[in-house]
């Protein structure tokens, strides 16, 4: 879908830099994931960008300025890229910033994990969608993928590269939560990023969470950071909201209460979820550390457009999100920095008095204005009211209870 760009202007206001784009070399992957945004395949798309166009893209974002985003290599299986080293040779010699976000994969070998350090890769992200091989491979599709990623989880810590774990958030996982956790600390790994699931791609007809289960998992992720987590969102604004009023982890349990009671007056079904969620992440990883607390993660994107964040896809559209299919424009017939200063759908989606429902009249001003991509998959507007907000006064009938 195309979104209407003005020409005669520049809408965004101001000289706008995403904090973060993610960039699909390829839709070509050896899974076929249920919930996969891309709906990624085996062969590459035929008119995918070649190594040329890649590198006028790249030059494109880094004619930014001087604050240059965090570019994030993904697919598909970025990997698959035929030229994928000289993809990350060029982007190293414009020293901007990037990480890699493979599936686990035979292609994660010693050698191109060498390639990746001396070129100064920031993380590499590992897909875990489930606590075994059982409901791991349900939604990946692909067996022995499961212990596939355990290897080349190992593989990147002994390379000594930054490791994060990508999760899929959606209704048929969430009690696999604590199980994933267990492993994130039986190999170390403290970094986790929570993709709330959005009906797009392959992942239309998958259930995601509702609004009472976001509130009751949110609140758990702000508990969990006391086992040393880095947590952080993808597609849950609201979650950023609930870091800046519980950054300080000791408001938090006064606001959960006791172990016995519910003193905060959470609706029922929010707070037999937290209390279930907390109890199998004690069996599955003990009692927390005292002192072990994290603070909240700094990349909440804090007046960066909507969300701080671009997608770029294999044929060079530019869109706000992998998650909303609404095209700003192609890098195949623009520069980036025109493209950003074009869009209204950018403008439109970065100011407050032009979101619907509940969203319109949110008195948040620093942190969420819903998520956009949700609005569009749900509603069919991008700037509809994010249906499973636990934030806005007026997003339930009943907010007993909410923050």
């Amino acid at each position: 879908m195309k979104y209407i760009l003005d020409q005669s202007t520049e809408t965004m206001g101001r000289e706008w830099v995403p904090s973060i784009i993610f960039m699909e070399l390829t839709k070509s992957c050896e899974y076929s994931c249920r919930h996969c945004r891309a709906s990624a395949q085996l062969d590459p798309s035929p008119d995918e960008l070649d190594l040329k166009e890649l590198k006028n893209v790249i030059g494109s974002i880094n004619d930014l300025g001087e604050s240059k985003p965090l570019i994030v290599f993904t697919g598909g299986n970025p990997l698959r890229k035929p030229f994928f080293e000289d993809i990350i040779e060029y982007t190293s010699q414009l020293r901007i910033p990037f990480s890699v976000s493979p599936p686990g994969s035979e292609l994660i070998n010693g050698r191109i994990l060498a390639k990746l350090k001396e070129t100064g890769c920031k993380s590499i992200s590992l897909s875990i969608d489930g606590a075994d091989a059982t409901s791991h491979e349900w939604l990946r599709k692909l067996e022995g993928s499961f212990d596939l990623t355990m290897q080349s989880a190992e593989k990147i810590i002994e390379a000594g590269i930054n490791i994060q774990v990508n999760t899929t958030v959606m209704k048929s996982n969430l009690m696999e939560m604590p199980g994933i956790a267990k492993i994130m600390k039986d190999k170390g790994i403290r970094t986790w990023e929570l993709f709330f699931l959005i009906n797009t791609g392959r992942g239309a007809y998958l259930e995601p969470v509702n609004d009472k289960e976001a509130f009751a998992f949110a609140l758990w992720l702000l508990w969990l950071r006391r086992y040393g987590f880095i947590i952080r969102t993808v597609e849950l604004p609201q979650y950023r909201v609930l870091q800046s009023r519980f950054a300080d982890i000791s408001v938090l349990d006064s606001y959960l209460g006791d172990k016995d009671g519910n003193g905060s007056g959470i609706p029922d079904d929010s707070w037999d979820l937290l209390r279930t969620l907390q109890q199998k992440t004690r069996e599955a990883l003990g009692e927390p550390e005292p002192g072990k607390s994290q603070a909240p993660s700094s990349r909440m994107h804090e007046n960066r457009g909507f969300n701080g964040i671009l997608f770029i896809s294999d044929i060079g559209e530019v869109y706000p999100s992998g998650f909303l299919p609404m095209s700003l424009g192609s890098l195949r017939e623009d520069n980036l920095k025109n493209i950003i200063s074009r869009s209204k759908l950018l403008k439109d989606l970065s100011e407050r008095k032009n979101m619907k429902g509940a969203c319109g009249v949110c008195n948040e001003v620093t942190h969420c204005v819903g998520s956009r991509s949700r609005a569009f998959a749900l509603m069919n507007d991008p700037l509809a009211e994010d249906p499973i907000c636990f934030i806005s006064e007026t997003a339930f009938e009943n907010k007993e209870g909410m923050v």
